[in-house]
């Protein structure tokens, strides 16, 4: 959706309780700070809220409707809205668009289109759209800037027709030309000649995806002695983002002019390698075009998105007026991301770790700026993923202390493909040998490598905690910090050879340990591994692995490598 002028936004609400669950980069830009502090239903003046609750009642999706909403300032302003069905029954989509903005922008497309089909009319070319979900093809000129319909049928009409007026040498060129637009190939070309033989036809076309559903290819056909004009850019086939070399040469294109300010962002998508290995590439495929597909919507006319390889995304914003604007997109890549998937109903979840840096506030050449950026995203998987971090001087320090000390600090989190025993390996290696190995980033590469959300060393000789990596708990301080537990009697028939295992923190309920169970449910804890050990002090301190969004079943055949971090957590502590 079209962000770029601010009128376009997107919000999925609760219908009980009209909480927010998401919104789009564009809304927090409209509500700012107050979106934070607010329910939906409390933006609404007049009868807006009876409008709204007779729509999601009536489940009357795609129906445009009309909501006073409050701005930032608390000055209602006219919405034209319709409501989109969720995968959750107590939730809805309401996409609204500034009624205002939508009539100015319909009258500047009116000035544009006139503008462009003028133009247009200059050429002698053929246009055409194929619609997929219709099957059918139009072909149409223009004449004096009005359009003219030439032909209008299904794809086998048009073959039929085309076919006719063909060479026999071009018949297995148009079967190959109806084969790209049954596939959505997303940007292809070719050369027809005319049955006479004495003009050759040059075609050119260009898929149309709405998220990762292809939906329309144009193009045109035309003199072949007129040059096409040719994308500027190749596209990623399974994801339609730009090729990693392309979006980079764009960038650095971009940062030649030292005037012109350029916003770098890596997203990374957070336990995507779980995805395969559970479910399979074509899940992962799946999920990586649903990803990009939200990518491209937030990112909008604020820049362009592009696939690096692998799980990594590319967006270089260059079409922004203040910082906070890119700030907002950032924030509803991730929000929208985190709520693509749900363990419940797909088994799985993803999340983003998103790191982002300016040209040239931040770095006055592509090299620095890019390995800024990757600094950030490497800083948001440390903090416990699922966030994004961007550059500031105050915070992280200079780019030349960033570069220089934390890229050692990074363990093997750089090492991606890595198998955990490899992992592990690379960790004993780097414990034994790196002076600037310390014991948050040992964290950190567990973390990553175990797919494990959080990671809590208890002192329990001093009654404390030692050192926390990963998601922190929405609980208060008091509930997090209180480790009591830890000395429950009961918890002892639960160890074996100084090890617990529990892969749902319900069978604590079962065996009647109340307080245990409710002290970790406080805490967020939905399953949970402790390894008891003895410090080079003489302290007892126990190693707490956690999974704090879902219940997992912890991979005993992984046990001998936790034996073996077992002894080099007994060496630092």
């Amino acid at each position: 959706m079209d962000t770029q002028y601010g009128y376009c936004y997107e919000a999925r609400i609760s219908t009980t309780d009209y909480t927010y669950i998401t919104a789009n980069g564009a809304f927090y830009d409209f509500r700012g700070e107050r979106l934070l502090y607010s329910t939906f239903d409390s933006l609404l003046v007049g009868n807006s809220l009876r409008r709204l609750l007779e729509h999601i009642r009536a489940k009357s999706y795609g129906k445009i409707f009309i909501l006073d909403v409050l701005t930032h300032d608390n000055v209602p302003c006219p919405m034209m809205c319709y409501l989109e069905p969720v995968d959750a029954e107590d939730q809805v989509r309401i996409i609204m668009i500034e009624a205002e903005k939508m009539s100015d922008r319909y009258l500047a497309l009116g000035e544009k289109n006139r503008a462009a089909n003028a133009l247009l009319s200059q050429f002698d070319s053929v246009y055409f759209t194929y619609d997929r979900l219709e099957n059918s093809m139009v072909c149409y000129c223009y004449n004096g800037g009005k359009e003219q319909i030439l032909f209008s049928s299904g794809l086998d009409g048009w073959h039929e027709r085309a076919s006719q007026a063909l060479a026999d040498e071009s018949q297995e060129e148009l079967t190959i030309f109806d084969a790209n637009l049954k596939n959505g190939i997303r940007s292809f070309s070719g050369v027809f000649t005319n049955k006479e033989g004495e003009e050759n036809i040059r075609y050119v076309g260009t898929a149309i995806y709405n998220e990762d559903i292809h939906v329309k290819t144009v193009g045109n056909i035309g003199s072949a002695k007129i040059k096409p004009m040719q994308e500027s850019v190749r596209r990623d086939q399974l994801t339609g983002l730009i090729l990693k070399e392309d979006i980079t040469n764009y960038c650095k294109k971009l940062m030649a002019n030292k005037e012109h300010k350029v916003s770098l962002a890596i997203i990374d998508i957070d336990n995507f390698k779980n995805v395969n290995d559970r479910f399979g590439h074509a899940t992962g495929d799946a999920v990586l075009k649903k990803c990009a597909a939200i990518i491209n919507r937030e990112v909008g006319n604020y820049g362009k998105a592009g696939r690096i390889g692998g799980d990594e995304f590319f967006v270089v914003f260059d079409n922004f007026t203040i910082y906070e604007e890119i700030k907002n997109i950032l924030r509803g890549i991730k929000n929208n991301i985190f709520r693509a998937y749900d363990e419940e109903n797909d088994g799985f979840y993803v999340s983003t770790s998103i790191g982002c840096a300016t040209f040239p506030d931040d770095a006055d050449n592509y090299k620095t700026l890019f390995d800024l950026t990757d600094h950030m995203l490497y800083r948001a998987k440390f903090k416990g993923k699922n966030r994004y971090i961007t550059y500031d001087r105050e915070k992280h320090g200079s780019v030349e202390e960033v570069l220089g000390t934390e890229v050692r600090e990074l363990g093997v989190a750089g090492r991606r493909g890595l198998s955990k025993s490899e992992a592990v390996c690379h960790i004993v290696d780097l414990d034994m040998c790196g002076k600037e190995y310390a014991l948050e980033s040992i964290l950190n590469d567990i973390m990553e490598y175990f797919i494990i959300e959080r990671i809590v060393i208890y002192n329990k000789t001093d009654r404390k905690i030692e050192l926390q990596r990963g998601i922190t708990p929405p609980t208060t301080e008091e509930s997090y910090n209180n480790i009591d537990y830890l000395y429950d009697s009961e918890l002892e028939q639960f160890y074996k050879d100084n090890i617990m295992v529990i892969n749902n923190i319900k069978m604590f309920k079962t065996y009647k340990c109340d307080s245990i169970y409710n002290s970790l449910t406080e805490q967020s804890v939905f399953s949970v591994m402790h390894h008891e050990i003895t410090g080079k002090s003489g302290k007892v301190f126990v190693i707490s692995y956690e999974m704090i969004t879902k219940n997992i079943t912890w991979n005993m055949e992984d046990m001998y490598l936790y034996r073996i971090l077992d002894e080099i957590f007994a060496k630092r502590l």
